[in-house]
C-alpha cells in the first residue's frame, strides 16, 4: 500500500486543518479500494498495528476506523493479533471476531503497558488503562500463543491466560551452506571482493601476487581438480544490515587494536604481515571482511563515512 499522506512541509498553519480533515478521508478511500477491490479475502488474516504510525490526527479515533474497516471487510475465519502495540486494537479484534463467528488468538511478544512505562512511568493513569485493557481483553481470546516459558508463566500466574509456547524455528531449508555452495557463491562475488577499495584492503593487499585470475580461486576457497578446500589465510567474514553505526564503531576499536599489537613488534611490518597470511599463518586477530547489504536511503553516506575510517 501506498504511504499516508503526511502535513506537507511548506504548508500554511492556516491550511492544516483542512489537511487533517482530508486525511482520514484519503485513508478511508485508499483502504476500501485495497481491501474491497485489490486484495483477495484469505482464510487467515493478520492483524499487526505499528507505534509512530499516526501522528497527524486523533491516533485512537483513525486507529479505530482502519482496524473496523479492515476486520469487518475481510471474509475470515481465524483473526491472529500480535501484541504489542495492539492495546485499541485488542477490542477492535475481539469485537469483530464475535460478529464474524471468528476465532481470535493473541500472540504476545510483549506487553504495551510495560513499554508505555518506560515513558510515562509506573504511576501514570495510562499505564493502568493500557494494564487492564490488555488483560480483559487478552482473556477474552479464544487462544494465546507466546515464544517463552517466562511470557507463559507470567501470563499464566498473572492475568489468568493459558498460552501455548510456539517457539521460533527456522525452515528446514536454512541450514549451513555446504563448501560447494560457498564456494560457488564466492566465484560469483569473486571480482568483487577482490576490488581494492584502499591502500590498506585486507583482502586485495592481502592476495596481491597470489591470485592469478583463476575463476576457481577466491579469498575463501579454491578449488583443485574435484575438491574445494576452505583457505588457512581466509578473513573473517561479516554480513550485516543492522545498525552501521555500531558495526564501524566496533570496526575501527577492531583495527585499532591489532594496530597496536604490531607497532609493539618492530619486526612485524606490513610487508612480513602479508606474506605470513599468504603463506598460511595465523594471527590472534584475523583479517575482517565486512559484506554490507541494503540499498537505504542512508548508503551514500555510510559509504563516505567508511572511506574516511582509513582502517587497516
Amino acid at each position: 500500500m501506498p504511504q499516508w499522506p503526511t502535513i506537507p512541509q511548506g504548508l500554511p498553519k492556516i491550511l492544516r486543518p483542512l489537511f487533517l480533515i482530508l486525511k482520514p478521508i484519503i485513508q478511508f478511500l485508499t483502504l476500501l479500494w485495497y481491501l474491497g477491490v485489490k486484495i483477495p479475502a484469505p482464510d487467515a488474516f493478520i492483524v499487526q498495528t505499528c507505534i509512530g504510525f499516526y501522528k497527524c490526527i486523533s491516533p485512537l479515533f483513525l486507529q479505530t476506523v482502519e482496524i473496523y474497516m479492515d476486520l469487518y471487510m475481510v471474509m475470515c475465519s481465524l483473526l491472529l493479533l500480535q501484541n504489542p502495540p495492539s492495546v485499541l486494537t485488542l477490542a477492535d479484534v475481539k469485537w469483530a471476531s464475535w460478529v464474524r463467528r471468528s476465532a481470535f488468538i493473541v500472540d504476545w511478544q510483549n506487553f504495551c503497558y510495560t513499554l508505555l512505562t518506560l515513558s510515562l512511568g509506573r504511576s501514570s493513569s495510562f499505564v493502568s488503562i493500557y494494564h487492564w485493557t490488555e488483560k480483559h481483553y487478552g482473556k477474552m481470546a479464544y487462544g494465546s500463543l507466546c515464544v517463552t516459558k517466562a511470557m507463559q508463566h507470567e501470563l499464566s500466574q498473572n492475568w489468568g491466560i493459558k498460552a501455548t509456547i510456539l517457539y521460533d524455528q527456522p525452515p528446514d531449508f536454512f541450514r549451513p551452506a555446504s563448501l560447494e555452495e560457498k564456494h560457488s557463491l564466492f566465484c560469483r562475488i569473486n571480482k568483487s571482493l577482490n576490488e581494492p577499495y584502499g591502500l590498506r584492503d585486507c583482502v586485495s593487499n592481502g592476495l596481491t601476487g597470489s591470485h592469478n585470475n583463476d575463476p576457481n580461486d577466491t579469498p575463501f576457497t579454491t578449488r583443485v581438480g574435484a575438491d574445494i578446500f576452505l583457505k588457512q589465510s581466509r578473513p573473517a567474514l561479516i554480513v550485516s544490515n543492522e545498525d552501521f553505526g555500531i558495526l564501524l564503531e566496533a570496526a575501527l576499536m577492531y583495527d585499532r587494536r591489532v594496530a597496536a599489537l604490531f607497532s609493539d613488534d618492530e619486526s612485524t611490518g606490513d610487508e612480513v604481515v602479508w606474506d605470513s597470511i599468504r603463506d598460511g599463518k595465523q594471527f590472534l586477530y584475523p583479517r575482517l571482511l565486512f559484506i554490507i547489504t541494503g540499498k537505504g536511503p542512508e548508503k551514500e553516506k555510510y559509504k563516505r563515512k567508511i572511506r574516511k575510517l582509513s582502517l587497516k
